[in-house]
């Protein structure tokens, strides 16, 4: 068995820490200049998929030339690393959204990230234990929903495609067995992409007879034990696997007699990667693997004040002139999310009120950012998702 782990510092705990009071990030982090922490131009002929690290969640950023697709929403707590990586790729919107089933898991980051990366499209799987669930996701994207069967086809340009497999019953039992199921079709490779599906699913697929051998594997069900039977691992015989998942949170993920059932491949878990783990595809079918450092914008902002009562944000720009556009702010318990639209400009010295209603920026359609009734604290992060400071709302 060969086990691949790159080591970064992870985001997730990061991300989460809720400071007292109002303080703003290190100096050493707001200085950081973005040498050698940039991504390379994207080719666009190439075809690229970042596995996000996304907690215990799933969420992988397809792009391929202009046009970018999103293949799970993680949850609440996983849109600061969406967002994140939406940036560092350079993406402005969505040509589609894949929602593979109904977990939370999967689905919690949906009207977050489409308030700031609108979509037109949501696809969703045929069976479905809860199809409302799924039409209200699209609802809070303000996107279509178009439900996909075994056989069909969604086209990305450049002859590259997803080949809906599964499901191809329903299973009233677990949802996870209800997971929308995909081969992605991309220069001449092909990336198996499974959501939760466990053995009944599995089984289901390989009696079949389709054809799931792939080049690269998105492990189901974050690495359960209940999922990647030997017989379906021997079947898809990737040389690359990939886990989503956070073993501090699901311990069982990530599991042993997983990586033992995937023993012909190179095994990698989005837990040891700053942004996820970054696969390109190029032209010529090449693979290429990567784990792209989180790059920074050097700016110097804090937060002065976060107030419940208003339902606001004031930030202070103590700083050089900043352009602040895909910054964002989000609130740690409700994860609603303000992003500053492209353009925005905070001056030194200058500080500017983010609110529900009125303030220099409105926050949206949401009454309440901060929760009154728990302890909440606003977060602010540049569009690369650095912490640059936080308060707790009062």
């Amino acid at each position: 068995m060969k086990i691949i782990r790159i080591i970064s510092a992870v985001l997730a705990a990061v991300m989460l820490a809720c400071l007292s009071g109002c303080a703003s990030g290190s100096a050493a982090d707001q200085g950081s200049t973005a040498q050698n922490t940039k991504l390379e131009e994207l080719r666009s002929d190439s075809v690229y998929i970042l596995f996000i690290n996304a907690g215990k969640a799933d969420s992988a950023l397809v792009v391929s030339g202009e046009k970018a697709y999103l293949v799970d929403m993680g949850e609440e707590s996983s849109v600061p690393s969406i967002l994140s990586a939406m940036a560092m790729m350079e993406v402005e919107r969505l040509d589609a959204v894949f929602l593979t089933h109904t977990h939370s898991d999967h689905i919690g980051g949906t009207k977050a990230v489409c308030s700031v990366y609108p979509t037109d499209t949501v696809y969703t799987a045929q069976f479905s234990e809860d199809e409302e669930k799924l039409s209200k996701q699209a609802k809070k994207a303000d996107a279509e929903q178009v439900i996909l069967r075994a056989g069909e086809r969604v086209d990305i340009g450049n002859g590259n495609y997803f080949e809906v497999l599964a499901p191809l019953e329903k299973n009233s039992e677990d949802d996870n067995d209800n997971s929308l199921v995909m081969m992605l079709h991309a220069n001449g490779k092909r990336v198996l992409l499974t959501g939760d599906m466990q053995f009944a699913e599995e089984k289901t697929l390989l009696a079949s007879g389709a054809d799931i051998s792939a080049d690269i594997l998105k492990v189901g069900n974050h690495g359960n034990p209940d999922a990647t039977g030997e017989s379906f691992a021997k079947a898809v015989s990737p040389k690359i696997s990939v886990i989503s998942t956070d073993t501090s949170v699901d311990e069982d993920s990530a599991n042993e007699r997983v990586f033992d059932a995937l023993s012909m491949s190179e095994i990698y878990v989005t837990q040891d990667s700053d942004m996820g783990l970054l696969t390109e595809i190029d032209a010529a079918g090449k693979i290429s693997i990567s784990s792209p450092k989180r790059p920074h914008t050097g700016a110097r902002l804090e937060i002065v004040s976060a107030s419940k009562s208003d339902q606001s944000v004031t930030v202070r720009n103590i700083g050089a002139d900043a352009d602040v556009s895909g910054f964002f702010i989000y609130s740690s318990k409700g994860y609603e999310v303000f992003s500053f639209p492209s353009g925005s400009v905070i001056k030194s010295g200058e500080s500017v009120t983010v609110a529900a209603y009125g303030g220099d920026y409105t926050w949206g359609d949401d009454d309440n950012i901060f929760s009154k009734k728990k302890e909440d604290t606003a977060v602010l992060c540049d569009r690369y998702g650095n912490i640059l400071s936080s308060c707790d709302s009062k």
